[in-house]
């Protein structure tokens, strides 16, 4: 159980209203994920694929890209953390093909 102000939170994954940056960030999320995937392929010669840990937010974040391209700008605290996975992952991916170290994306609160 989380905590705010001092009490108890019961309910810690609530639907709250999406930032324009949080918005932003899931579509940049997508565009940068068919990036990866499309230089994968090039220098692979194999489709790209998530791997099974990340399945759950996977699919949060795909989630978040529904809801986001239906008009609902709402998320939860898990599913922007699971769009910051996402981000993270792809990040990784890309500096693996260029022959670079991976590093960690500072994410302002």
């Amino acid at each position: 159980m989380s905590k705010k102000n001092g009490k108890a939170n019961l309910y810690p994954d609530l639907m709250q209203p999406s930032s324009s940056d949080t918005v932003a960030l899931a579509q940049a999320v997508r565009e940068r994920v068919l990036q990866v995937a499309h230089l994968y392929h090039q220098s692979r010669g194999v489709h790209l694929t998530f791997p099974e840990s990340m399945a759950e937010d996977v699919r949060r974040w795909k989630d978040v890209l529904v809801r986001h391209g239906a008009g609902d700008f709402r998320n939860s605290r898990s599913e922007l953390l699971a769009t910051r996975a996402v981000a993270q992952w792809s990040l990784n991916v890309k500096r693996a093909l260029c022959g670079q170290p991976t590093e960690q994306l500072e994410w302002g609160e």
